[in-house]
C-alpha cells in the first residue's frame, strides 16, 4: 500500500467584464486526495521508521473518521478540524458552501 497521503490541489479563477464596467470574479478550488490504506501494525510486523508512519497514517485516518461524523451527526457539534494536518487541509472542503464526491478503490 502507499505510505503516505497525496493531496493536488487547483484552483480556478475566472474574471468577467459586466455590461457597467465593473468585473465579477468567481473562484473554485479542486482537491484530488489519494489516501493511504490503513495498516495493522501487528499482522505487517512494521517497526522503527515503518511503524511511526503507520501511527501516522492511521492516526489522520481516524481523525478524518471523526470530522466526517461530527458533519453527518445531525447536531451542531464541534468538527475536530484541527486533530490532523490532513483534517486541516481538507476542512474547506468537507464543510460548509462545497461539493463532495468519494471514489473509493477497495
Amino acid at each position: 500500500s502507499s505510505r503516505s497521503h497525496a493531496v493536488f490541489v487547483l484552483l480556478l479563477e475566472q474574471s468577467e467584464q459586466l455590461p457597467d464596467g465593473s468585473r465579477a470574479f468567481r473562484s473554485a478550488k479542486l482537491n484530488l486526495v489519494d489516501l493511504a490504506g490503513s495498516e495493522r501494525a501487528r499482522a505487517t510486523g512494521a517497526s522503527g521508521v515503518r511503524l511511526e508512519e503507520c501511527k501516522k497514517i492511521n492516526g489522520s485516518l481516524a481523525a478524518l473518521g471523526n470530522v466526517i461524523a461530527a458533519l453527518t451527526g445531525g447536531k451542531r457539534a464541534h468538527v475536530p478540524y484541527r486533530d490532523s494536518k490532513l483534517t486541516r487541509l481538507l476542512a474547506d472542503s468537507l464543510g460548509g458552501n462545497c461539493k463532495t464526491t468519494l471514489v473509493a478503490c477497495v
